[in-house]
């Protein structure tokens, strides 16, 4: 029998029991692959990851990330949380020289920092990869059905539906009423066709009140990673960040901050911190950040 140390934390909340929650295992060793899915069925979380020592010299750590079933190349809140109980838990110290924690994931790299946001404390900051945008180019009355909404006057009409990355690509649905976003249901087998026009089968609704307040509400939907419903989603956080200082042209200044609010309907609000930074109307760097409380601490065994 065999003994793996993990943590249980919860990502994007100051308020335990509430955010995304995320398993971390940190010295899974000789895991393999199908060993590794297994746990995170287990753990039953949106997220498990896995720590292992890096493959390339630039990087702090190599990292793997699976949901319930699926592995997949980055997600957000596993960077942060993973980041969160290495800082802590004596595996790495950014106070002796070293201001940042470099992951290794599927994607490439990513740096996590720690940053001061408005109207939070010094976060854990992820930088993602620079935004990738393509329209939508398919029905808005099929959105409708995707979303088991009643018509497409609950769609906002005078923003575009989009399909944007900063390293996972989500189609960015916008509504017009938190009403309407309270009432989404996403219909499977109308998502099956919609993913053939989007390229993504991760559906991210939301609603802005007014974007000159930085301030987003959202629900995110990967049912087929195992994902039904998502309580926070660092990696989608990076694309309406994005699609804001885009869309609404909000790129006068050379930083833009927002707050992506999620989680609210499965009764685990999330707060998610964006900074975009800008050369003129260029995006230059994505900043995606949030809070982490670590909530359980365990060993497996088998």
């Amino acid at each position: 029998m065999k003994s793996y140390k993990f943590f249980q934390v919860d990502v994007f909340t100051e308020t335990p029991f509430a955010g995304n929650p995320l398993a971390v295992i940190t010295e899974p060793e000789d895991l393999s692959e199908g060993l590794m899915q297994k746990i995170a069925r287990e753990m039953h979380l949106s997220e498990t990851s896995f720590v292992f020592p890096p493959e390339r010299p630039e990087a702090d750590f190599r990292l793997r990330i699976f949901t319930p079933t699926h592995e997949i190349p980055f997600a957000g809140h596993p960077v942060i949380g993973t980041a969160h109980i290495l800082s802590t838990e004596g595996y790495f110290e950014f106070d002796r020289g070293k201001t940042e924690l470099v992951f290794e994931l599927g994607i490439g790299k990513i740096e996590v920092t720690r940053r001061r946001f408005s109207g939070a404390e010094e976060c854990l900051t992820m930088r993602q990869p620079l935004p990738k945008f393509a329209d939508y180019g398919g029905d808005r009355k099929q959105i409708v059905e995707l979303l088991g909404l009643s018509s497409t006057s609950e769609l906002a009409e005078d923003l575009p539906i989009k399909v944007i990355s900063t390293g996972s690509p989500f189609l960015m649905i916008p509504l017009r009423s938190e009403e309407s976003l309270k009432r989404v249901k996403v219909n499977l087998s109308v998502l099956e066709r919609v993913s053939v026009v989007a390229g993504t089968t991760a559906v991210a609704p939301f609603v802005v009140d007014h974007p000159g307040a930085g301030e987003v509400t959202t629900r995110v939907f990967a049912p087929f990673f195992g994902v039904p419903e998502d309580p926070a989603t660092g990696s989608a956080a990076g694309c309406f960040g994005s699609y804001m200082v885009t869309v609404f042209r909000l790129g006068k200044s050379k930083t833009r901050e927002f707050t992506i609010n999620q989680g609210a309907e499965l009764g685990r609000p999330s707060r998610i911190y964006v900074r975009i930074h800008l050369e003129g109307k260029n995006i230059v760097a994505v900043e995606v950040a949030g809070s982490v409380l670590k909530v359980a601490e365990g060993v497996l065994k088998f």
